[in-house]
């Protein structure tokens, strides 16, 4: 044997890879998959006991209030609203979904005697029509406790994140604010064209000719066009209504500017829509001076971390789905959004 094959076969054993580190490894891979697998398990006995407690108890395990300023013995509670307003019921790991997250907070500033005021911090471009309507139906039962709400809009606060505004007592916005955009909006697509070129056909079986309304299979007909704007007039009417009461502003001033249109805060104050135009510091100070608390301290509803989501990440951050839609859920949804396509 020459020189030269035997320090082939040297460099060959050399990087081979014994046997047993794969029988370690895999060993490895199955414990770690084990205790994951048991893990989930006990985080999933855990919710269901926690889903049996009172209402009331649950909130006070979910929410710490974090000091941010001031020495008075009110208080002043900042709660964010920021994304999109979706009601979606929650992620997997049992937290909550922004609406009932900011309708909790709400509720617990309610609930204490020491809370005089909220100011919602709102940075949104809107989102779902009943999610926008429920949240605006939250604001409007604080507000009736005599307690102070207002709105700090910050980068954007249009079409449901004004709709959830206007019934508050005062609105403050930046001055390089977008608000506006009041309007409903329903969007689909159809691939019936697309369809037609490659040869594919659809075949549906229905009990009515309505109910696969939307399928991007086919075209709207007329009347179904019909059917969608008069749901979609019915709903613009009630943001109107809605904007008008909480603005305490004639239906017909609303109305001259309802076409979807987005507004600067200037254009905002001049049309009557915004009360001011200044920062987060000119929105306490204003809220102390109508909730009659110029000492009143500033605090925040801190979110208290499960177990669950110091381990597990969030759904959505790798759901390609909610990436590409930019968050808004698939499927035909009327919503209160001013929509940007990227």
């Amino acid at each position: 044997m020459t020189d030269e094959n035997i320090i082939i076969k040297q460099e060959s054993r050399k990087d081979k890879i014994p046997a047993w580190f794969w029988a370690v490894f895999t060993l490895f891979v199955l414990v770690i998959i084990a205790f994951w697998v048991a893990g989930a398990g006990i985080l999933y006995i855990f919710r269901e006991a926690q889903a049996s407690l009172q209402y009331s108890s649950e909130e006070e395990v979910r929410f710490k209030e974090v000091y941010v300023e001031g020495k008075g013995d009110k208080k002043i509670v900042l709660i964010p609203v920021k994304g999109l307003i979706m009601d979606s019921g929650g992620d997997s790991w049992g937290r909550p979904d922004m609406v009932k997250e900011v309708g909790e907070k709400l509720k617990k500033a309610k609930s204490d005697e020491k809370v005089a005021a909220v100011i919602l911090q709102v940075d949104s471009p809107g989102g779902g029509v009943t999610a926008s309507d429920i949240l605006a139906n939250r604001v409007k039962d604080f507000r009736s406790s005599g307690k102070i709400i207002a709105v700090s809009m910050e980068d954007v606060a249009t079409s449901g994140a004004y709709y959830i505004s206007a019934p508050s007592d005062y609105i403050i916005a930046h001055p390089t604010t977008i608000t506006g955009s009041i309007g409903v909006l329903m969007q689909s697509f159809n691939i019936e064209g697309l369809l037609d070129k490659v040869g594919v056909q659809d075949i549906i079986f229905k009990s009515g000719e309505m109910k696969d309304i939307f399928s991007p299979m086919r075209n709207i007909t007329e009347e179904e066009k019909k059917l969608i704007q008069n749901m979609v007039d019915f709903m613009f009417r009630r943001f109107i209504s809605v904007v008008a009461e909480g603005r305490n502003l004639p239906v017909e001033k609303i109305e001259a500017v309802a076409d979807a249109r987005i507004l600067a805060s200037d254009e905002a104050l001049r049309l009557g829509l915004i009360d001011d135009i200044g920062y987060i510091e000119d929105a306490i100070n204003k809220v102390r001076e109508l909730a009659d608390a110029p000492d009143a301290k500033i605090v925040k509803y801190k979110k208290e971390s499960s177990i669950s989501e110091l381990f597990f990440m969030r759904m959505d951050d790798i759901n390609p789905v909610s990436k590409i839609t930019g968050g808004v859920p698939p499927g035909c949804r009327f919503m209160y959004l001013w929509k940007v396509n990227l």
